[in-house]
């Protein structure tokens, strides 16, 4: 009676074992970027969520091509944890129908492999579709911003106006920067013929010296220049002790 109670415990042990497994989910299991001209850097957040009970370990990302970055913010989630997996999908000298996964590897066990999918129609820029749609301009008030001698230690602030010179909405898809010590950020990310938005970038000089140069690049649907570049620099001068 003892040995039966026992493996009654034993198999009750297992089965709460098994009941607190990983479960990794996603908010799509595709994305269609829809139509986009050759040259533009598409990109996309997955949002990767754990359903279950134990932790959720993302091992490994692997794209179909090296067109594709990947980016899991997090390798280690929580249960009811979730985070971003970014996606940027290069479209240089790519035209037609492209389609491209991501395989992301985990520890559930029911599904070890989870395999997203990325779509888009690339359209050549000079192509009569393209010449026909009605696309923002973009046009920068400066490509450079100069903040001259700051003190180690602050925060500087420079506003950059950006303006749509186009017939079309001027979609501004992403603004990044080369270094984590510079912060961007778009006032809108949508902007109507003939108007403008800002562009609020912040210069964080903690634990620099002498000069200082970086760029913020800024990603729009911008048929001719789909990337632009303004480029900051800085002397930072040692607080005085």
């Amino acid at each position: 009676m003892k040995k039966l109670l026992l493996l009654l415990f034993v198999v009750i042990l297992n089965i709460n074992a098994q009941d607190k497994n990983p479960k990794i989910e996603v908010n799509t299991e595709k994305h269609d970027f829809g139509k986009s001209i050759e040259g533009e850097t598409l990109m996309y957040d997955f949002i990767i969520s754990n359903a279950g009970e134990g932790d959720l370990i993302i091992k490994t990302v692997r794209s179909s091509c090296g067109c594709t970055a990947v980016e899991p913010e997090n390798n280690e989630l929580k249960p009811g944890e979730s985070t971003k997996l970014h996606v940027e999908f290069n479209t240089t000298e790519r035209e037609g129908d492209q389609q491209k996964y991501i395989y992301v590897y985990s520890n559930d066990p029911k599904k070890k492999e989870l395999r997203l999918t990325i779509s888009a129609n690339v359209f050549a820029r000079e192509s009569k579709e393209v010449l026909d749609m009605k696309l923002g301009r973009m046009k920068l008030e400066k490509n450079k911003y100069d903040f001259g001698n700051v003190e180690e230690g602050k925060y500087y602030i420079a506003n950059v106006k950006i303006m749509n010179e186009g017939e079309g909405d001027l979609e501004i898809k992403n603004v990044t920067t080369t270094c984590g010590c510079t912060a961007a950020l778009i006032q809108d990310k949508v902007v109507k013929p003939g108007k403008s938005t800002l562009l609020k970038i912040e210069l964080d000089t903690s634990g620099r010296e002498g000069m200082f140069v970086r760029a913020v690049n800024i990603h729009t649907n911008d048929r001719f220049e789909p990337l632009q570049t303004v480029t900051i620099f800085a002397n930072i001068i040692q607080k005085k002790k």
